[in-house]
């Protein structure tokens, strides 16, 4: 009774099924969370360049936000 049957194919199938599962479901996640972390470290240093910017951009021409605002000041 010690010797049931042969492990093999049931050893097979659980590993192909791990493969499926980390080849089309864990990989695909991986490569989405990696491509944010890209975007998200080159747009962080553009978003602070930007506000530099535009706090310069103020000082230089501190009317054109009233323009902008259709001619409305302090409400």
């Amino acid at each position: 009774m010690t010797n049931v049957g042969r492990c093999q194919p049931l050893a097979y199938i659980y590993y192909q099924g791990v493969h499926s599962v980390c080849a089309r479901l864990v990989d695909p996640i991986n490569a989405f969370w990696l491509a944010t972390i890209i975007c998200a470290l080159l747009l962080l240093p553009t978003l602070f360049v930007c506000h530099r910017l535009m706090c310069l951009y103020l000082r230089i021409y501190p009317d054109s936000v009233d323009d902008a605002a259709g001619g409305v000041v302090g409400g």
